[in-house]
């Protein structure tokens, strides 16, 4: 519990940063905790959020006090989460009545749109500090309201035990996007598909096993962490995602893409991975080395070399590691676009965020940009009917169809394998078992081989 004198310190020390947040998620609530429950009581009758029913009828008014102190139970624990990050942590959440609806599929406990009055209540009975709109304008941080937990209300969260953890509820096993807009559409037509039921069957497999599985980080004991950027920014990773659904575009053309998404150690920076655990066990992470590259090869029968992103562009000013930096970021991005303003734009954005201040040994003008699209198409032939024509999806789909056959030959080993898109992360046992398998899947689907390379 905070004493005295911290809460003064912290009334005039409320930190700003603007990145130091959470996101609200309607899927996240607390295991069942006696000191929780005790504090949300409290909390319900002390702010008098029971007022807010309406109904008169006593069955009906039991339903919306069960539902207004459910609202009041979700906003409270993402509060105790954020606080146990550090006590100036904001909570982004929507207050956007068509961000909760009882029927969504992302919303298993029926979060209802009466959430954003719970929050308003909190607001005026002085329990959290509010910010609606934005934070920064000129850097951009979104106009997505942020709240936190008031001086007044800081000695109560930190009155509670830690770590509380979250109570992990699977999402589904299959998301289906626009392929256009990426918004979610319905499912009901394209859950006939043989291969979406033959994936949703793998997935619910995995996130079954997931379920008995301890996916920890060394040193953190609850189930959130934060990392600070070289900006000072922070990113916050939820240990209880760990779980995976497969993300399907559909279009008029049919369905596509088909990664899998979701899982905490998908976001984590990479220097961070070693600290993984599964079940108390260290892990290590192996990647299919130039993967995109190797499937558009082995699409048109090509074998590459092992250092495939090794072309001399003949410009004497780039040393030959900020060569394979160029040419690895070419491709991938060159692959997702469809003409050279995006391409072209895409690149030198990213260029620009790695070499800061202009470091980048040349300039990066379109005129450069062709010159390494012409050595590309030099260098492998196969990809001038890929670059700049928007192909991403069709590697992605491949990529993804490895992924699923490496993670099936795990389950069928009773074996935790954790899908990074071009890589896995597993425990140190079982190291030749996935080397093993990793160029198997290769072989059988390419009949090319591939390297190889730990993190």
């Amino acid at each position: 519990m905070l004493d005295q004198g911290s809460l003064h310190r912290a009334e005039w020390d409320r930190s700003i940063n603007k990145s130091h947040t959470i996101i609200y998620e309607k899927s996240s609530m607390p295991v069942r905790n006696a000191h929780f429950e005790r504090l949300l009581d409290v909390l319900f009758d002390q702010t008098c959020i029971e007022n807010m029913v309406s109904s008169t009828i006593p069955a009906k008014k039991e339903t919306e006090t069960k539902t207004l102190k459910k609202c009041l139970k979700s906003i409270l624990w993402h509060l105790y989460r954020a606080f146990t990050i550090d006590q100036d942590c904001y909570v982004q959440i929507s207050l956007s009545s068509n961000s909760y609806k009882v029927k969504d599929e992302l919303n298993p406990h029926r979060i209802p749109r009466r959430i954003v009055d719970v929050v308003h209540r909190l607001h005026e009975a002085g329990i959290i500090d509010m910010k609606i709109g934005f934070l920064d304008r000129g850097v951009l941080y979104g106009r997505r309201t942020r709240i936190r937990a008031s001086v007044k209300f800081l000695s109560e969260l930190g009155s509670l035990p830690r770590p509380i953890n979250a109570d992990p509820v699977p999402p589904p096993a299959i998301l289906f996007r626009d392929k256009e807009t990426k918004k979610p559409i319905s499912s009901n037509f394209f859950m006939k598909s043989t291969n979406v039921t033959k994936i949703t069957e793998l997935v619910c497999s995995y996130n079954d096993m997931m379920l008995g599985r301890k996916i920890t980080l060394d040193g953190i004991s609850g189930d959130l962490a934060a990392w600070e950027n070289k900006k000072g920014e922070f990113t916050t990773i939820d240990l209880s995602k760990k779980f995976i659904s497969a993300v399907v575009h559909c279009s008029n053309d049919g369905l596509g893409y088909f990664r899998m998404h979701g899982a905490f150690w998908q976001f984590m920076p990479s220097g961070y991975r070693h600290l993984v655990r599964v079940d108390g066990e260290k892990t290590a992470c192996l990647d299919y080395s130039s993967q995109v590259l190797n499937i558009a090869a082995s699409l048109n029968g090509y074998q590459l070399p092992e250092d495939a992103y090794n072309i001399d562009l003949g410009n004497f000013f780039i040393n030959s590691i900020d060569t394979k930096n160029l040419i690895k970021s070419a491709v991938v991005i060159f692959l997702n676009t469809s003409d050279k303003k995006s391409g072209y734009g895409a690149l030198r954005s990213a260029l620009r965020t790695t070499y800061t201040n202009g470091s980048f040994p040349v300039r990066l003008t379109n005129k450069f940009f062709d010159q390494v699209v012409t050595h590309l198409v030099y260098n492998y032939p196969f990809l001038e009917q890929y670059l700049l024509k928007n192909h991403g999806h069709d590697f992605f789909a491949e990529d993804a169809e490895i992924a699923r056959s490496i993670i099936k030959e795990f389950l069928d080993h009773d074996k935790v394998v954790l899908p990074i898109h071009d890589g896995f992360m597993f425990t140190v046992s079982d190291r030749d078992l996935l080397h093993e398998t990793m160029h198997k899947v290769w072989r059988d689907r390419f009949g090319t081989v591939i390297q190889i390379k730990e993190e």
